[in-house]
Formats: structure tokens, C-alpha cells, sequence
């Protein structure tokens, strides 16, 4: 296929006829075996190669149709700056398109919510007259939500700790407020692990302008198949910087008003060595 052919959005078939190229974006939940849809399964049946970016393949590949599934997680690895990481995969994924015409991406949680490599995705496929269709997924939001059995009233605040702490975002301490992706606060690089403890501290300080340090946080990390179960900790604002080693993964919730009931009774976490 020329670059020509793909700038048009599509290739000729044996017969000279144009076809159209698909992008499938298919947001299947948390749980890809509870939660994805008859939608999500529609699109996987659909696309003619399958990519996912997964740690755990295992409980997807048994499920997607007897279809053959290639994982790129061996693209995003601990180190490596995160935009490399990211235009490396929408690379990869692009590149489908010299053999194929509907291409999917399995997405975790939701396509549509705090996704750097579906947004990068969009842009490039869009100049290349690629159509993206999203399929809309239960999002890392609503099952927190559902899981902490948060109440809406408060009103809700939704950052990506970075861009908070870059002054990109105005709090209501009041709300329940969600912190993504804390271990990335001060760092490029991916962090699955050995999380920069300075950018932690930036975090911690960066909240401490709107929260006392008697302030009490919560970390949930959702669980993803069914043998990894949801892990909730807690503590105090002023002890954040401490738990540095844990912010690799998992969404900070903070709020002055609202505090799980299942948790009242519940000691501060204990750091493991």
C-alpha cells in the first residue's frame, strides 16, 4: 500500500475498488470479562487484527472470539519516556493498516477518559483519513464510584495529578476530588515502579494549599481479573510523601465532606518494607 493510498484513507482491493479503513477504539471495562458489552464484542469480531495493551493477557485472549491478539505492552516499559512510548504504539498500530482495512485497539476502561495513546491515535488517524469509531467502555471513574459508593452531591473534581500540579486545574476542596496517575507527577519516564519520590512531595505540597495535613486520602487500585483483587489504603495528607513506593498505580480521592462507612472503623495503612 503507497503513502498516497493511505493519506485517502483506505487501499485498493484485487478487484480496484476503494475500501474504507477503520480504527476500532473498544473500551472493555475494568474487567474485560465482567464488564465489557455486546458492542465490544461486536467491534473484536469486526476488526481483522487485534492489538491490547496488557500486562495480564491471559483473561483476554481466551475470551476475544478465538482471535489472535497481539499485545504491545513490551512497548511501554518502566524508563522509557512516555511520549516515545506512546507514538511507538500508535506507530505499531497504524502500521495495520498496510494489510488491513478495520483494525481494533482493546481499550482498558473507557476510550473516551484520561487515554494519552487513543487521543494521540485520533489526531494521526485523522490525517490520514483513517475513521476512528469509539466504543465506549466503563471507566476507572465509575468503578471507583460504584466501589467507594461515593455520593454525587458533593460534586465531583477529576485531574491528572500532572497537569494539576502544573496549575492546569482549579479545586473545590469541598467535592470529592480524584488524583490519576500520581506516580507520574515529576517524571516523563514511565514509572511502574520506583516512583520518584520528589514528585510525590510536589503532589503533597501542591494539596497541602487547599487541605490540612489532618487531611485523610485514599488510594484504590482496581482490581483487573478475577485473581487481582481491588486494593484500598489509606492515610494522612501530611504522611503522603511516605507512601511514595505506592503511587506506581492506583487514583487518590480526597474530600472534606465524604468518607467511605466501610473505612471508619479501619486503622491507617501500615507501610511494608
Amino acid at each position: 500500500m503507497t503513502q498516497l493510498d493511505v493519506q485517502r484513507g483506505g487501499r485498493s482491493n484485487p478487484s480496484g475498488s476503494f475500501e474504507k479503513q477503520f480504527l476500532y477504539l473498544i473500551g472493555y471495562g475494568i474487567n474485560y470479562i465482567s464488564d465489557r458489552t455486546m458492542l465490544a464484542d461486536h467491534y473484536v469480531a469486526e476488526s481483522e487484527i487485534v492489538f491490547a495493551l496488557e500486562s495480564d493477557i491471559e483473561h483476554i485472549e481466551a475470551e476475544a472470539h478465538g482471535k489472535p491478539i497481539t499485545n504491545l505492552i513490551d512497548l511501554y516499559r518502566q524508563g522509557i519516556p512516555r511520549p516515545d512510548a506512546y507514538g511507538q504504539i500508535a506507530e505499531r498500530v497504524l502500521a495495520a493498516f498496510s494489510d488491513h482495512t478495520r483494525v481494533g485497539l482493546l481499550v482498558e476502561g473507557s476510550p473516551f477518559f484520561l487515554d494519552s495513546i487513543c487521543e494521540l491515535l485520533q489526531w494521526r488517524a485523522h490525517h490520514l483519513g483513517i475513521e476512528v469509531v469509539y466504543v465506549d467502555g466503563r471507566s476507572s471513574l465509575d468503578v471507583i464510584i460504584q466501589t467507594l459508593r461515593i455520593p454525587l452531591g458533593h460534586g465531583l473534581g477529576v485531574y491528572l495529578a500532572e497537569n494539576f500540579c502544573a496549575g492546569c486545574g482549579v479545586l473545590n476542596a469541598e467535592a470529592v476530588n480524584f488524583f490519576f496517575q500520581p506516580g507520574n507527577v515529576g517524571s516523563e519516564r514511565i514509572q511502574m515502579h520506583n516512583v520518584d519520590k520528589a514528585g510525590v512531595c510536589t503532589l503533597q505540597e501542591t494539596l497541602l494549599k487547599y487541605y490540612e495535613p489532618t487531611q485523610r486520602w485514599i488510594l484504590i487500585n482496581l482490581g483487573q481479573t478475577p485473581t487481582v483483587s481491588t486494593k484500598i489504603i489509606w492515610d494522612y495528607l501530611g504522611n503522603l510523601d511516605s507512601f511514595h513506593s505506592y503511587m506506581h498505580s492506583g487514583t487518590l480521592v480526597l474530600s472534606k465532606n465524604w468518607w467511605p462507612v466501610e473505612l471508619l472503623d479501619v486503622p491507617p495503612t501500615e507501610i511494608k518494607d
